[in-house]
């Protein structure tokens, strides 16, 4: 039986004082000044425990020490405040000639107090009663003219670590040979993104077109795991806090241009990058396994972490080691488009590299590539006749013995509209070489799939044309085609 009493309240505080003015006859500036005050406080509380099979009527819980009866065995209460006050100022400026400035900027900071007991049997006992402080910068810059945008942004929050994380004191044995617990030390987690982005033109009006993107993020007091496995390969994992941060940048272009005065002809270049680092713990070899039947979260704790600041973990007494990851994966597409009265022509090629190592294995690291190239052409007439082919070959290297067999893709499809009805035909895998080939690699292994497909066949389709339907209505239905759909 399970018994919950749960408090929750939000407060929230805000104030505003805008001071506009004009200059001239063509500019006029804008200054706001803006607080914002948000206070939540929860408390949580259950009681965990087991009945007899018939209870009496009255049950109720009265034994205060919370010992263990034939109602409870346990007892744990769970509470936290959060309270963030963001100060910035709002400057609006238009200069004229299509050109406009803005900007927000300002800070935020967080407080953030996290409160947990819990009482088992009568005699173990935990508590942890914890107040952190974060705080970071709020802005926002953007300028614009006729033909190009600018813009900057920043903006932090804190983390909070999940309920199941933070206040679970039993083992989770869901899974029996991944069991794992939680941790009532973890302390509230940073997180501050950037992001940077120049645009020129605009990509659904033709001619030239550029767009650079830049994010990057880091992560301060991260919620990561700690796992290791016992000698008889089951493994056992508790979460804990990275003492070093996690960095993430990120990289993308878009690039279009015409080659040709019609604009018919257009040549795509698409480079992207992306790069994280972040922590992981892992033991040192194998440890003991946690026993299902007695299990004693105090001396778990004691044993592996330590006190509240984990001085038993991090210095690697209990016998863990940080596990840092680097990953790096970048690309680059190349796509070439030719628009005819009739034709669509489109062709393109592919690269991606995918680069991880670990700390913790220097000698293990993963370089892995794929490559792409395809073609495609598609016929439609004012008759009503549609026909289209594309073929692919996908190329891999790097990748496990056996999962590194380059696959070729072959389709065709012809179909005819008749008023409302569409009657068509399709040829899919007419090579019967297609593949499904998934590529997991994360910090602690590393998985190479084959999966079955649809394979070699040939699709009978009909299909009729209602006319115009109301937008959500024609929403409504799209989504139910494609949750039916094969």
């Amino acid at each position: 039986m399970m018994l919950h009493h749960i408090l929750s309240m939000n407060i929230q505080l805000y104030a505003n004082s805008i001071i506009g003015y004009p200059l001239f006859q063509e500019q006029l500036k804008n200054l706001g000044l803006n607080l914002n005050i948000v206070l939540s406080i929860i408390n949580a509380g259950q009681e965990i425990g087991f009945c007899p099979v018939s209870y009496p009527a009255y049950f109720s819980v009265s034994d205060e020490d919370y010992s263990r009866n034939d109602y409870y065995s346990k007892y744990s209460c769970d509470s936290g405040i959060s309270l963030n006050q963001m100060l910035y100022a709002t400057y609006e400026m238009y200069l004229g000639n299509h050109k406009y400035f803005s900007t927000n900027f300002g800070a935020s900071v967080y407080e953030d107090n996290i409160r947990h007991f819990s009482k088992a049997y009568g005699t173990s006992e935990n508590r942890n009663n914890l107040w952190q402080i974060n705080a970071g910068p709020d802005i926002v810059l953007s300028y614009r003219d006729s033909s190009w945008t600018y813009s900057l942004y920043t903006s932090g929050k804190t983390i909070v670590p999940a309920q199941d994380a933070l206040s679970s004191t039993t083992l989770d044995i869901s899974n029996p040979i991944d069991v794992s617990t939680g941790n009532i030390y973890l302390k509230t987690g940073y997180h501050q993104d950037a992001s940077m982005s120049v645009i020129r033109g605009s990509r659904n009006a033709g001619g030239n077109y550029l767009c650079i993107k830049l994010d990057g993020s880091i992560d301060i007091n991260e919620t990561t795991r700690a796992s290791w496995y016992d000698h008889s390969a089951v493994r056992y994992s508790i979460p804990v806090n990275a003492r070093r941060p996690r960095y993430n940048a990120g990289l993308n272009l878009i690039y279009i241009q015409p080659l040709n005065r019609k604009k018919s002809l257009n040549l795509t270049i698409t480079p992207k990058a992306f790069f994280s680092t972040g922590t992981i713990y892992v033991s040192d070899g194998p440890l003991n396994g946690l026993d299902k039947e007695k299990f004693n979260y105090a001396d778990m704790m004691e044993w592996l972490y330590g006190d509240s600041e984990g001085s038993a973990f991090y210095c690697g007494e209990s016998g863990f080691i940080e596990n840092r990851t680097h990953n790096l994966n970048w690309s680059t597409n190349v796509d070439l488009k030719y628009e005819l009265s009739v034709w669509s022509l489109r062709c393109g090629v592919s690269v991606n590299n995918s680069f991880l190592a670990y700390s913790a294995a220097p000698a293990s690291k993963i370089n892995t590539w794929r490559y792409n190239a395809y073609a495609e052409a598609l016929w439609r007439n004012k008759s009503g006749w549609e026909a289209e082919g594309r073929f692919d070959f996908n190329g891999y290297s790097g990748f496990s013995r056996g999962y590194n067999r380059p696959d070729y893709l072959l389709n065709l499809k012809l179909a005819k509209t008749i008023k409302s009805f569409t009657v068509s035909f399709s040829a899919y895998d007419i090579l019967g070489t297609s593949k499904s080939f998934s590529h997991i690699a994360s910090a602690e292994y590393i998985e190479d799939t084959y999966r079955n497909n649809l394979g070699r066949c040939i699709l009978v389709g009909l299909s009729y044309n209602f006319g115009k339907w109301n937008f959500a209505k024609r929403t409504k239905l799209e989504a139910l085609e494609n949750k039916n759909n094969l």
